[in-house]
């Protein structure tokens, strides 16, 4: 999860206002998952079962491993869509059985739940 610094930072180097529905709205990385592989070709895999999920919706995707930027960096950034589910026994301690919940979900870089 990005820090309140760097989120800051970020907004003012991009001359936007520095506040939460500003950073929602324009900040793809508050929150990411990293998966390190030790070979290319199994980000590549993970990337392909990923994108196979039938619930999954590919919003964008940045390959620094096929194009790596001037400093050496190599990664795969995916910008995805996912269903977040919540369950009774989550959520009132009970047992239950998962229901949407709404909301887009995080991968990698992605957007913030609508239900933040």
């Amino acid at each position: 999860m990005k820090t309140a610094e760097s989120i800051y930072t970020k907004l003012i180097r991009k001359g936007l206002e520095p506040d939460f529905d500003t950073a929602r709205a324009e900040l793809k990385d508050l929150i990411g998952i990293r998966v390190v592989c030790p070979f290319e070709d199994e980000v590549y895999e993970v990337a392909d079962r990923l994108k196979a999920q039938g619930d999954v919706q590919i919003i964008r995707e940045k390959d620094y491993i096929k194009n790596p930027k001037k400093n050496g960096y190599k990664s795969l950034h995916m910008i995805v869509e996912v269903p977040i589910y919540s369950s009774k026994r989550t959520t009132e301690g009970k047992g239950g059985d998962p229901t949407p919940y709404g909301g887009n979900g995080l991968l990698v870089c992605a957007r913030v739940p609508d239900i933040l």
